[in-house]
């Protein structure tokens, strides 16, 4: 609850509808705090994404400052989620040879793609949404990775021996399969 002026109190959702876009999932879990004629409210957003029939849950931690002037509260600040530094270091990789055989395109969800393929050696990939290259690399005996976030990468074989798909582990320990399709 936010008392606003002498004698008129708005509730925090109303506070944060006051000059908000809709958006599809819920904030919960606020504090709030109340300066003046300032309020910061911080809360976590849980959205979710449905990838190849397994749900992945992702939660960001939101601030949003607002400022009481001329009767009205408006949003000043909106500072969103949080950025990973990535430290680890690349091993030596045993399967360089086998990296012909990663390289193809994966189906991530139905109209995204990621292509992985084999430049100067070394193993990278490019998704449909993004067209910037990023190097894979190995952090131990399977797992790959890439310096833009956290998540590993395992690459799978069919009961034929070849490699048929790739799984996703993200940093919290979600992960999903994406099947190769060229």
């Amino acid at each position: 609850m936010l008392i606003v002026g002498d004698d008129k109190f708005m509730t925090s959702s109303n506070a944060m509808s006051q000059d908000l876009a809709r958006i599809s999932v819920f904030p919960h879990d606020y504090t709030f705090r109340l300066f003046g004629y300032t309020a910061l409210i911080s809360y976590l957003i849980t959205a979710y994404d449905i990838i190849n029939s397994d749900t992945i849950f992702r939660s960001s931690r939101n601030l949003r400052t607002f400022a009481f002037n001329n009767g009205k509260w408006k949003v000043v600040s909106n500072a969103v989620g949080f950025q990973f530094k990535n430290y680890f270091k690349p091993v030596n990789d045993k399967h360089v040879k086998e990296y012909e055989s990663y390289a193809g395109v994966y189906q991530v969800v139905p109209g995204i793609f990621d292509t992985i393929f084999v430049k100067d050696g070394k193993l990278y990939d490019r998704q449909t949404y993004d067209s910037s290259t990023h190097w894979y690399f190995p952090v131990n005996d399977n797992e790959y990775m890439n310096r833009g976030n956290l998540d590993r990468v395992v690459f799978g074989k069919n009961s034929k021996g070849k490699v048929a798909y790739y799984i996703d582990m993200l940093f919290d320990g979600q992960e999903f399969k994406c099947l190769k399709i060229k």
